[in-house]
């Protein structure tokens, strides 16, 4: 999967748009989406966009975002009139400049999809032990975004059926001289609320060093207990956790290398016995959802269940070790 992304001229990482798609959403019906977001330093107003589709003006939309350090922006076009299609003609005019694409609608698959979405990075070697956990715990479906093109890296990502891979090559900090700003993470998150959710019963958004587990309650699945709950969102705590391998399960040293995980490794998790409180947790959506979903939890005003069994154990033995974060009465956790 690749977006449909327009870059403003004679501004380098500033979009129009970051992806444009027709999505059948059961519960809001067909609608052409734009993902964008607000920007520091240029502003602009749709309504000054001229779209047609299959040759038709659309007038009317809504923008649907927040303007802050996580901005959310979604503009939809509703086409409740307009026929359906195999594949539709977008042209898009703004200030001088055109664009022009074919959009294949994205529509339920008519199965149910328990789903997985993340973007991903330097932690790519990360995604087959990721894999293995999530279809233990019931996830039938994997969205993995490169952020970056694919063609560079040095060998070919893990493959399974599973899986569909894409590409969101955006700039993921914007930088001023006061803060970051969210960039590449917030727009895909827009864009998994209104492209890859319509197609799920459940998405759960976390990182592939970040696996979810219900030590409450023995044999139980994260996706069980997930559809057990059946909450429009629920939310996990994080948990600091670190792999001890059976030749030496004593703590890592803070400057220790990031280990090669493999699927084993997660019989030997040592985890911090208390969570982070609010900070780092992370959030499964239930399809019907509506709201804008931030990087932990829902955008206000949608408040979320935070659920007292499912825990979210975040790996320190990656590429972003945080060794420090372990504290001396770590103890071993069942990931399976």
């Amino acid at each position: 999967m690749r977006p449909v992304s327009f870059e403003l001229a004679g501004l380098r990482d500033r979009f129009l748009f970051s992806d444009a798609f027709v999505v059948d959403d059961a519960y809001a019906g067909p609608r052409l989406v734009f993902v964008s977001t607000y920007y520091p330093d240029v502003g602009f107003d749709f309504a000054e966009a001229l779209v047609t589709l299959d040759g038709v003006q659309l007038n009317l939309f809504d923008e649907i975002g927040r303007d802050e350090h996580e901005p959310m922006r979604a503009i939809v076009y509703g086409l409740g009139q307009l026929p359906v299609r195999a594949a539709h003609t977008l042209e898009v005019r703004f200030r001088g400049q055109t664009l022009s694409a074919r959009l294949t609608p994205e529509r339920p698959s008519g199965k149910t999809a328990f789903a997985l979405a993340t973007l991903f990075k330097d932690d790519w070697q990360t995604i087959e032990t990721c894999y293995h956990h999530y279809k233990q715990q019931g996830v039938d479906r994997f969205y993995l975004f490169y952020n970056g093109l694919i063609s560079k890296l040095s060998r070919p990502l893990f493959s399974a059926p599973e899986i569909v891979y894409g590409e969101w090559d955006f700039r993921y900090w914007l930088h001023d001289p006061t803060k970051k700003q969210h960039h590449a993470q917030a727009m895909f998150l827009t864009m998994a609320r209104f492209r890859l959710l319509p197609q799920c019963t459940y998405l759960a958004l976390v990182d592939l060093d970040e696996f979810l587990a219900v030590p409450g309650e023995p044999g139980v699945t994260v996706r069980e207990h997930v559809e057990n709950v059946d909450a429009e969102t629920l939310t996990a705590r994080m948990y600091w956790a670190e792999v001890r391998r059976p030749q030496s399960q004593r703590p890592r040293a803070a400057s220790a290398p990031a280990l090669d995980l493999n699927p084993a490794d997660l019989s030997h998790v040592w985890a911090n016995p208390r969570h982070e409180g609010d900070a780092r947790m992370k959030t499964i959506y239930r399809n019907d959802f509506s709201g804008l979903c931030g990087v932990h939890k829902p955008k206000p005003p949608t408040d979320t269940e935070v659920s007292e069994a499912l825990a979210l154990y975040h790996l320190v033995n990656t590429v972003h070790g945080r060794h420090n974060q372990i504290t001396p009465d770590a103890t071993p956790v069942s990931l399976l």
